[in-house]
């Protein structure tokens, strides 16, 4: 659904890409320019429904080259979270 020819460039790039390293540079550049977009993917929600997102997780220092995932990569930042209750609208406890 994005309408947008640098997208539809980057992945016709990326798709037809003749090496590993054209493929990782298109890919890159396809990321930072759907990341700059800030888009959302729709999940089924209702029309109207609010949807509400603070950052309040964080990642370890001098991670682990190969991890699982959850819990060992995302946890909660209490720093994060005490900027954003002292900020006016952050979530309440």
């Amino acid at each position: 659904g994005i309408s947008d020819p640098v997208v539809d460039h980057l992945i016709e790039r990326a798709l037809r890409a003749p090496d590993y390293v054209s493929l990782v540079t298109a890919a890159r550049a396809l990321d930072r320019v759907l990341l700059f977009g800030y888009y959302m993917i729709d999940l089924g929600y209702a029309p109207g429904a609010r949807i509400a997102y603070w950052d309040r997780f964080g990642k370890p220092q001098g991670q682990k080259l190969f991890q699982v995932g959850f819990p060992e990569l995302w946890w909660f930042d209490e720093a994060k979270d005490a900027r954003i209750r002292s900020s006016s609208g952050g979530p309440r406890p």
